[in-house]
This record gives structure tokens, sequence and C-alpha cells, in this order.
């Protein structure tokens, strides 16, 4: 993807961001800066966007994990401000595999979900009291609190059958084991853009 740069490879995979991620970093850190009116605030909230998108990153590689077992290769990761993309050289040959694909992602963030909860806890963060990082008054626990929350959002959010997210992917595959690639791909639009 044009206007990105490589921050490294893991796994024979190249993992870029691409440039307009710092223009979410510097709009959430003036966010930060203008709640809390310090620069603690605005580098605290910037870190937890960072952390945030380190978690969609766990996720891309969720999907490109199982695809490379499944023979498909992996070029690269890109992280965006709307969250990141692997980009796969092909398609899955078999419904059931896009299907695994598709939900390897948002299971890695049922994992981490209850991770960060976790650590909230046991840093004595009230998980029932949301926190505004915008602030930049909250404790690390809370912080590791709305890193969960984030996470369990990432997984409500990707798994709406919205074809091309992680849902309509779903979706597309379970349809294509009754009805063929072309019809579900259909049906999977079609869905998607009634969301």
């Amino acid at each position: 993807m044009g206007g990105s740069f490589k921050l490294g490879r893991v796994r024979g995979i190249e993992v870029k961001v691409h440039w307009t991620f710092f223009l979410l970093l510097a709009f959430f850190a003036y966010l930060g800066y203008g709640s809390s009116g310090s620069v603690l605030g605005a580098l605290v909230t910037s870190a937890v966007i960072v952390a945030l998108f380190f978690c969609v990153l766990l996720h891309e590689f969720g999907h490109s994990v199982v695809a490379q077992r499944l023979g498909i290769e992996v070029p690269d990761i890109t992280l965006l401000p709307i969250g990141g993309l692997a980009r796969l050289k092909s398609l899955p040959e078999k419904p059931w595999d896009e299907v695994k694909i598709a939900v390897a992602g948002p299971l890695v963030n049922v994992v981490l979900a209850p991770i960060f909860f976790g650590v909230a806890l046991v840093l004595g963060a009230n998980l029932l009291s949301p926190v505004n990082v915008l602030e930049g008054t909250a404790s690390v626990g809370q912080i590791f609190g709305y890193l969960g929350l984030m996470n369990v959002a990432l997984v409500v959010f990707n798994m709406i059958p919205a074809f091309p997210m992680d849902g309509g992917r779903v979706l597309r595959g379970l349809l294509a084991t009754r009805l063929g690639p072309v019809r579900a791909t259909d049906i999977a639009s079609t869905v998607g853009q009634l969301f």
C-alpha cells in the first residue's frame, strides 16, 4: 500500500504503518492535551492509542498465521487509522478455510480481553466505572480495563456481517458451502451494504 513505512518483519510478513496513522496519533494527543491541559495527558492518550493498535496488529497476525498454515502467502500487514489490513496473496480455495481465517483475528481479541481485565483487577481498577483516557488521569489499572473493553469492541465490530469485514467473510464462507462462491459473495455484499 502506497505511503506506508516498514516497521519490521515477523514470520516472513512485513509490518507496515500508513503515514495517516501518525495523523490519528497527533489528533488524539491534541485531544488528550486539550482535556487534561498537560503534556502528560497527551502522552498517555497517545500511548493508549499505540497499545490499542498493537492489539489490532495481533488481530491481523491471527488472520495471517492461520492463512499461512493453510498455505496462503501473506506479504504484509498495514496499520491504518481505521484498523489493520493483512494482505493475502490469494483467496482461500475452500469456504471453510475462509471462515477459519476470518474468525482467527477476533479470536485473538477474545483471548486478549480477559487478560487485560485480569491485569486491571490485579491493579485495583473498578471495571464497572468507565474511564475517559483523554483526561490523562486514569490509573494504569483503568487503562488496562479500557484496553480490555476495546478488545471486546473489536470483536463485536469485526463480527458484524458486513462484507468485507470479518463477519461478512464468515457469512460468505458459510453461504459458499451451500451456494457456491459467486452467489455467496452476492448475498454477503448485499448484507454488507445494508449495514
